[in-house]
């Protein structure tokens, strides 16, 4: 009660044990496959730590900050 979920739990280790996360997501098959498809930037995006102090929160179809 109070933890992380094991899914928390398990992302948490998978990121703990990944020494560079953004080059994993730029070499996994579906940032590849972006990259390819001429969404680079949006790869790069995705991989930026520590640039919003925004947390987004989908309701009722749209996101707005917290």
């Amino acid at each position: 009660p109070g933890g992380l979920s094991v899914e928390a739990a398990m992302a948490l280790a998978a990121l703990a044990s990944t020494p560079d996360v953004p080059a994993a997501v730029r070499g996994c098959v579906s940032g590849r496959e972006l990259t390819e498809g001429g969404f680079a930037g949006d790869v790069e995006i995705a991989v930026q730590v520590d640039v919003s102090d925004v947390v987004p929160v989908l309701h009722q179809g749209v996101f707005s900050a917290a």
